[in-house]
């Protein structure tokens, strides 16, 4: 059987909850949030499944907005978060001053493994973790007959994988993975598997708390474990490879946060935003980071809240890779206590699972991160 989504269904879902808006005129604020941002995946969906996203539509964006207009919307949108996030995040940034950027992607061996093959590679490795309800939901969202699962190839995705939450009126989630033929593959299946895995436990209204910038931590988190179980597998050289490609775009990440934030300080200073400007501050702060028209607006595009959502989690996921080897079990018991967490913020999360001042222990983890890196590359 092919790994497809059912387009009749999502069809017919969509229909639904047009209908169902259409005769409920006084919802609730957050059941009309849901519903409008059910509408909006399956739409997006339908695009992905039928015609690629053509990335000249970004372009067009670009001449139809001025950089004032994206920097004065991604104002708007960082001052809804927590500032001490923000504050931890850019200055971890002299962490990468020593960075040897390595770029792996182009040259990792291809792996034109199956479709099949890939999931039973995945199938295998949630089976090496030892939990039985994880290789569950595994199981669930990767049987064919369930059309939960799409593969695709497509050059012009910036994304190699992503999962998408429908709320109504059958709520579930949808993976899409975006092939690229290399073992990264693997990486990503089992990363989308785990959002998917931990999403479905989520209660309502996580993503009002801080819990939302929590929420790459098991994509991360699986990833390091995939890494763990591929040490078994592989010759010492390729996992370093893989690693290193991991962590390029980690920092790739980082690079337009930071892009952003020096964008956003230059709007509120009321001085003019350009990718000149950002570069001449870049450079008198001797950090590596690069920027130029297209990266800027790229950066300006993107909501600052996925940004330090993804960078809070690494830094988490540091410390729980540390801990991991010393202690694996422990490792793995607070990664579930840490996303599965009733508390509201992440500093009370983490202080409640043994992991104190990140802002310091992060630096730190992040600095023999990269030592790491850069001897093992050499």
């Amino acid at each position: 059987m092919e790994y497809t989504w059912d387009m009749d269904r999502l069809c017919k879902y969509e229909t639904q909850i047009k209908r169902f808006m259409a005769s409920n005129k006084h919802l609730k604020k957050e059941i009309k949030i849901e519903l409008q941002m059910s509408l909006q995946n399956i739409r997006y969906m339908k695009s992905l499944f039928y015609n690629s996203p053509n990335t000249m539509s970004i372009f067009k964006q670009w001449k139809m907005n001025s950089i004032q207009k994206l920097v004065k919307v991604a104002f708007q949108n960082n001052e809804k978060i927590p500032t001490d996030l923000i504050d931890m995040a850019m200055k971890s940034a002299s962490s990468f001053m020593e960075y040897d950027a390595c770029d792996f992607n182009q040259s990792l061996p291809r792996c034109n493994f199956s479709n099949q093959e890939l999931v039973d590679m995945s199938e295998d490795f949630f089976r090496w973790i030892g939990h039985p309800s994880y290789l569950e939901k595994f199981s669930k969202y990767t049987d064919p007959k369930n059309h939960l699962l799409q593969f695709v190839k497509k050059d012009d995705l910036y994304y190699s994988g992503i999962t998408m939450p429908l709320f109504y009126p059958n709520p579930g989630l949808w993976i899409l993975i975006n092939r690229e033929n290399t073992l990264l593959d693997f990486f990503t299946l089992n990363h989308e598997c785990a959002h998917a895995i931990m999403s479905s436990e989520e209660t309502a209204g996580y993503d009002q708390t801080e819990h939302f910038f929590l929420k790459e931590l098991e994509g991360y988190y699986f990833e390091f474990l995939t890494s763990q179980y591929l040490k078994e597998k592989l010759d010492k050289k390729t996992v370093i490879q893989l690693e290193t490609q991991n962590f390029f775009n980690f920092y790739l990440n980082f690079n337009r946060f930071y892009i952003t934030q020096l964008a956003l300080y230059m709007y509120q200073k009321k001085r003019a935003v350009s990718s000149f400007s950002i570069q001449k501050f870049i450079m008198m702060k001797g950090l590596p980071f690069e920027i130029n028209e297209t990266e800027l607006y790229n950066a300006l595009l993107k909501n600052p809240n996925e940004d330090v959502r993804y960078i809070v989690s690494y830094f988490v996921n540091l410390e729980l890779e540390n801990i991991y080897k010393e202690d694996p079990e422990k490792s793995f018991w607070q990664f579930e206590n840490i996303r599965k967490s009733k508390l509201n913020s992440i500093d009370e999360i983490l202080k409640a699972n043994g992991i104190t001042n990140l802002e310091q222990t992060s630096q730190l983890s992040l600095q023999k991160k990269i030592e790491w890196l850069n001897e093992n590359n050499e």
